[in-house]
């Protein structure tokens, strides 16, 4: 595996009331991965952070200018291979939920590392009708074309993670039922015809109730 390692953060938020995730549109001027959707994150820096969750609340201020999340749920597990194939760097994807996004000040943003940061809606990720998945050389190659900005890289390998990995395990109800998310090796089963899914659509929109 690569010698450096990093972290990064995958923000759950409510956006205006709807279940989401936080992006950032890297500005131009970075050395690298210019004008490309990421997860707020960097390198480990051994001096400063205790852990991997420091790494990435500490990148998240200085490139967003917000420290704190409300909860750190866990880290998600991957394949630290494939990851380093992607970008040469073990990077590890802490998932964190801030809440309701509007109750953050984004003004402070580093305007040398990021341009903007924007929310995509989980039922419009969960869309199987918004992914293209391929395979080059060997590593699985994602991309998600559902919003503002094209996603793809190591920021989509890790958010299809995330969906398979983290979402599948859950019931997530819309108000209208989204397509079945693509598997390497099992269907998501629909659940149109179901009670629960009766249930969801009467009462609106409900993310994430166990069974």
């Amino acid at each position: 595996y690569a010698e450096k390692r990093a972290s990064v953060m995958l923000p759950m938020c409510n956006s205006q009331g709807v279940a989401s995730v936080l992006f950032q549109y890297r500005s131009d001027t970075v050395r690298s991965h210019k004008n490309q959707v990421c997860f707020p994150g960097g390198v480990v820096d051994n001096r400063r952070d205790a852990n991997i969750v420091e790494t990435c609340l500490r990148e998240m201020e200085e490139e967003m200018g917000i420290r704190d999340v409300k909860d750190v749920c866990g880290v998600l597990r991957c394949d630290w291979g494939t990851i380093a194939k992607l970008v040469g760097v073990s990077v590890t994807p802490v998932v964190g939920w801030m809440g309701d996004i509007e109750n953050y000040d984004f003004s402070h943003m580093n305007p040398d590392e990021v341009q903007a940061a924007f929310t995509i809606p989980i039922e419009d990720l969960l869309r199987i009708d918004n992914w293209n998945i391929n395979e080059k050389d060997g590593v699985p190659a994602y991309e998600f074309s559902g919003g503002p900005h094209p996603i793809w890289g190591l920021t989509a390998f890790l958010l299809y993670r995330f969906l398979q990995d983290v979402l599948r395990r859950y019931r997530v109800y819309f108000d209208e039922e989204v397509d079945e998310l693509p598997s390497e090796t099992s269907p998501v089963v629909l659940r149109k015809d179901s009670l629960d899914a009766i249930s969801a659509r009467s009462g609106g929109k409900c993310y994430g109730e166990d069974d």
